[in-house]
């Protein structure tokens, strides 16, 4: 594994204690290696950052344009450096509260998607990031947010490890948060790996890619059934999984049906496509009858929702 939890978060995590467990995190990163970088993401909001801003040189900050703009400062993507240790007791503070909103599983804005280190000057870590945020797919060419939380949780699922050693190869410290956890990048996993870039992806991958905002929607609204399962104790990699066995064994490829899928591989269990009476309900309203996925499976008595649960816990 590449990608390691500093710290497995659960619900009854303090948030001043993470506030202070990342703070310190900085500070010995910044310590260890006389300065500290942040990637910053302000899609979702604006302004955001305009303020802290004006506080770095410009020798110190980094915009990078996703796509042709009119100019760099118009991106929404921000790399910024903190060499000075009086910079970093100003924004601290700032930065810290920005990047645990990452702990929030409602949360969509990831302004902060993470800190650490690199021997490449700001300029070059910049170039390469922007030269690694463009893939092929078939005939296209698509942008890969491998710096997203949200997404870098799924990449060991998807990808060889010569490809993330490639991906990462200029991060000497890397660290994220996640609702599931703080986690690190261990580069020292990929020293005997063969580096490979990521230039375009395979069918497989392709279709897995396309299915991570599934899996994350479907993370998201397992909260509201917290009657039927504590989602503290799921991990999205297995939602993303069943999605893909969804799709790819079941033929289940709209959105609708596959978030339907994927709440259902988690509240009931990741197998309950072979359970007896879910297949009998399906064959009969969707292939003798004229019903959709989600459609048939509203259509079981919660009775057998129950009895599978049961059944499976029990190992039958």
């Amino acid at each position: 594994m590449m990608i390691k939890p500093i710290l497995k978060i659960n619900k009854n995590e303090k948030i001043q204690q993470l506030h202070q467990l990342v703070k310190s995190k900085i500070i010995e990163v910044f310590e260890n290696k006389r300065h500290v970088y942040f990637f910053l993401d302000r899609t979702l909001d604006q302004s955001i950052f305009d303020e802290i801003i004006t506080l770095f040189k410009i020798t110190e900050i980094q915009y990078i344009p996703l796509g042709i703009q009119k100019s760099f400062e118009s991106s929404n993507l921000i790399l910024i450096k903190i060499e000075d240790r009086k910079l970093l007791d100003k924004t601290i503070s700032f930065l810290v509260d920005c990047f645990i909103k990452n702990y929030e599983p409602e949360n969509d804005h990831y302004l902060v998607c993470g800190f650490g280190s690199s021997d490449l000057a700001i300029e070059d870590l910049t170039r390469d990031i922007k030269r690694k945020l463009v893939v092929k797919d078939d005939d296209r060419k698509i942008i890969f947010r491998w710096y997203d939380p949200r997404v870098m949780i799924y990449l060991e699922d998807i990808f060889e490890q010569g490809q993330l050693k490639n991906l990462y190869a200029h991060f000497s410290d890397w660290i994220f948060l996640h609702p599931t956890g703080l986690y690190f990048l261990d580069l020292n996993e990929t020293l005997n790996v063969a580096s490979k870039p990521i230039n375009k992806l395979n069918n497989k991958q392709s279709i897995q890619l396309d299915l991570i905002s599934i899996s994350n929607n479907v993370y998201q609204n397992l909260f509201s059934f917290q009657e039927e399962i504590d989602p503290y104790f799921v991990q999205p990699v297995n939602i993303h999984q069943s999605l893909f066995q969804a799709y790819d064994e079941y033929q289940i490829q709209e959105t609708e049906h596959l978030i339907s899928y994927g709440l259902y591989s988690q509240i009931l269990h990741s197998n309950f496509m072979e359970y007896q009476s879910v297949l009998e309900n399906l064959y009969q309203h969707c292939i003798s009858g004229n019903k959709n996925f989600t459609e048939a499976m509203e259509l079981l008595d919660s009775n057998i929702f129950a009895q599978i649960q049961q059944d499976y816990k029990n190992g039958v």
